[in-house]
C-alpha cells in the first residue's frame, strides 16, 4: 500500500504529469481574469495597484522562505526593470480594453500576441520573413476587421480591440526577455516583473478608488493572489521550460475560456462575426508560429 502511494506521488510530481496540470490551471486562470475585471466596479488603476502590491509582497516572502533570493547584477536589474515596465504597460492597456469594451473583445485583441512575437523575432534578427509570417499578418488584419467592422474610435468595441492589440505587442516581449534571464529562478524574475510593474502604476495612485463593496474586495483579492501571484509564477515557469510554439498554443486556449465565461456569467454578446474573426486571428498566429 505504501509502495502504491509512493508511486502515485512520484507520478504526480514528475515533469510529464506536472507540466500539463500546471498548464491547465494556468489557462483556466488566464481565461477568468478578463471576466473578473469586467465584473468588479474597481477601476483600472485600483486593480493594477492592488494586484501588483499584494503579488509583489507575496512573491518576496515566497522567494525569501524558499531561499531563492539573490542580488541581481546591474545588467540583470536593468533587464528586470525592462520586463516590469513592459508588463505594466501591457496590463494598463489590457485592463482599459476590458473596461472600455468587453472581456471577449479584449481577449480577441490580446490574441494577436503570436503575430507580434513573430514580427519581433524578425526585427531582432532571429529569422527572415516567410510566407507563413505574411499569412499570419493578413489573417490578423482580416480577423480584426471582422471583429470590429465599425472602425471608429467612437465605437467602444473598436477602441477596446485596438487597446488589446497594442497591449499584446508589449506582452510579446516578455517570453523573449524571460528566456534571456533563465539562469535566474522563476521566483526572482516574477518578483522583478511585479515590483517594476508596480512602479508603472504608482503614479496613477490619485486616480485609484478604494471605496469598494465587499464583493469587489473579494474578487480583487482573487485577482491579486490566485490570478496574479499563482498564475504568473506558473506561466513564467512554463514559458521558460517549454518551446515558444507550445506556450503560444497554450496561450490561445485561454481565448475560448474567456468567451465562454463572458457569455455565461456576464451575458456578453457573442456574434458569428466575433467568433469567425477570433478563429482567423488565432489560426494565423498558429500558422506563423508553427513555421518557427
Amino acid at each position: 500500500m505504501r509502495g502504491l502511494r509512493a508511486r502515485r506521488r512520484i507520478r504526480i510530481s514528475s515533469p510529464t504529469v506536472r507540466t500539463p496540470l500546471e498548464a491547465a490551471v494556468t489557462i483556466l486562470m488566464m481565461g477568468a481574469v478578463p471576466v473578473i475585471i469586467r465584473h468588479i466596479s474597481a477601476n483600472v488603476w485600483t486593480i493594477g495597484l492592488a494586484r501588483l502590491g499584494v503579488a509583489a509582497a507575496g512573491m518576496a516572502l515566497a522567494v525569501w522562505l524558499m531561499r531563492r533570493w539573490v542580488t541581481p547584477t546591474l545588467r540583470e536589474a536593468r533587464q528586470l526593470a525592462l520586463i516590469g515596465v513592459l508588463f505594466g504597460a501591457h496590463w494598463a492597456l489590457y485592463f482599459l480594453s476590458i473596461k472600455v469594451s468587453s472581456a471577449g473583445i479584449a481577449v480577441i485583441g490580446q490574441s494577436t500576441f503570436g503575430v507580434h512575437l513573430v514580427v519581433l523575432g524578425w526585427v531582432i534578427g532571429h529569422h527572415r520573413v516567410a510566407r507563413s509570417d505574411l499569412a499570419a499578418v493578413a489573417c490578423a488584419v482580416a480577423g480584426s476587421l471582422m471583429v470590429a467592422p465599425r472602425w471608429s474610435l467612437r465605437d467602444h468595441d473598436t477602441l477596446g480591440l485596438l487597446l488589446g492589440i497594442v497591449s499584446a505587442f508589449f506582452y510579446a516581449f516578455l517570453p523573449i526577455l524571460h528566456q534571456r534571464l533563465s539562469h535566474l529562478s522563476s521566483g526572482m524574475r516574477v518578483l522583478g516583473q511585479f515590483v517594476f510593474g508596480l512602479l508603472v502604476f504608482l503614479p496613477a495612485w490619485p486616480a485609484s478608488d478604494w471605496h469598494l463593496t465587499g464583493g469587489d474586495w473579494f474578487w480583487l483579492m482573487v485577482l491579486a493572489v490566485v490570478c496574479t501571484l499563482v498564475q504568473h509564477t506558473l506561466w513564467t515557469r512554463l514559458t521558460t521550460r517549454l518551446p515558444t510554439l507550445t506556450t503560444s498554443v497554450l496561450f490561445y486556449l485561454a481565448v475560448p475560456v474567456t468567451l465562454a465565461l463572458g457569455v455565461t456569467l456576464l451575458g456578453e454578446r457573442l456574434t458569428w462575426w466575433m467568433l469567425a474573426g477570433a478563429a482567423l486571428i488565432v489560426s494565423g498566429n498558429l500558422v506563423a508560429l508553427s513555421g518557427r
